[in-house]
């Protein structure tokens, strides 16, 4: 179970900041310390896409330098690589996304362990994860600065909460912590001030302080608020996010505290195996071969497709099993556009299609 700071302390500070540092999306919410329930929760609902389009979080992904310093994250990241203004341009900069599932991926996990971005250029892991607390920490102050209309309030008044997959092992926690180290989240001398919270855990607290009636049945019509607080009820949270899948089961004690009955399951099994099965799906039409040079040559381009395809799996007609189209860009036409007719014909031409309105410059 992780760790966490007793009442007195955690009210020495302000604030409280929980970062959700996911494989896919990342965002942060914070609460004063002196208030309680979940309407003093105030989650940044900031972050604005390429559409314009406000969002809760901002994709994982990080834009470093030729010279391996901070350039930009999330949306604008994605969209200044995007629009790097040549092949040679984008082979200078590092892109970095979905790294984080490499902490649960590497078995020698260490402080100089490698990181490869988007073109195969290597990069510290440690340099990777501080540049992006980094950033979220400051977009954090800055938010609350904002909100409380006070330019005082400092990275030292507030206690800050990051959330990791339960699965994690004890390496990939600590290793989050050194890079919150290395980002000047909370200094070495203040461990405390630091929570390493696993996220099914958090999720089953947010959920004693929601006011939802979401369980339903013939005998029962009760909040979930209300079964989680009662003592000795037992649950399972079933976490899938980006990149894992937890598996944990709980037990509410007579002390209010949470016990773990049952020992986390679960594996890499996130939405990103869905993108992992359309990325095969071109390997079996266009050879696997031909999409590796593919990406290797045009790293931006690639990163627009499956960007747009991480939003179409999103959108409610993939979820109502409807037809879906996938934007292409010039470059992947061009590069495939002799093997089209045999591919689609081996494949099935009904169950894949391939439009000229949907070619994108």
């Amino acid at each position: 179970m992780a760790s966490s700071p007793t009442g007195a302390h955690m009210h020495s500070y302000l604030a409280t900041v929980g970062i959700d540092f996911g494989t896919t999306y990342s965002g942060f919410a914070f609460s004063f310390n002196k208030e309680q329930g979940e309407d003093s929760i105030f989650m940044n609902r900031d972050w604005v896409n390429e559409l314009g389009h406000r969002t809760s979080k901002t994709p994982t992904c990080l834009l470093l330098k030729p010279d391996l310093s901070f350039d930009s994250f999330g949306y604008k990241a994605v969209e200044k690589y995007a629009n790097l203004r040549s092949v040679y341009e984008e082979k200078d900069f590092f892109f970095f996304q979905h790294f984080k599932m490499e902490l649960h991926n590497e078995e020698n996990l260490h402080l100089k362990t490698i990181l490869y971005d988007a073109s195969g250029k290597r990069a510290e892991a440690k340099t990777v994860f501080a540049h992006s607390i980094r950033f979220l920490r400051d977009e954090a102050v800055n938010f609350i600065r904002q909100e409380t209309r006070d330019d005082a309030f400092r990275v030292e008044d507030i206690l800050w909460v990051l959330t990791v997959p339960a699965i994690w092992t004890p390496g990939a926690k600590q290793f989050m912590r050194e890079a919150a180290y290395e980002a000047g989240l909370v200094s070495r001398d203040c461990p405390e001030q630091l929570v390493i919270a696993l996220e099914p855990e958090a999720a089953a607290i947010f959920c004693t302080e929601r006011k939802m009636d979401a369980i339903q049945s013939d005998r029962l019509n009760v909040s979930i608020d209300g079964l989680l607080s009662q003592l000795n009820s037992q649950y399972m949270v079933v976490d899938i996010g980006g990149g894992t899948l937890d598996v944990t089961v709980h037990e509410k004690q007579d002390d209010g505290t949470i016990k773990e009955i049952y020992r986390v399951t679960g594996g890499p099994y996130g939405g990103m195996k869905v993108n992992h099965q359309f990325e095969g799906l071109l390997d079996e039409l266009f050879g696997a071969e031909r999409l590796y040079e593919y990406r290797k040559r045009f790293p931006a381009d690639w990163l627009r497709l499956m960007n747009d395809f991480e939003e179409k799996k999103r959108g409610p007609r993939a979820l109502e099993n409807k037809e879906t189209r996938i934007c292409l860009p010039r470059s992947f036409v061009s590069s495939i556009r002799e093997l089209l007719p045999l591919s689609l014909k081996r494949y099935g031409a009904d169950e894949v299609k391939v439009l000229k309105m949907n070619i994108s410059a």
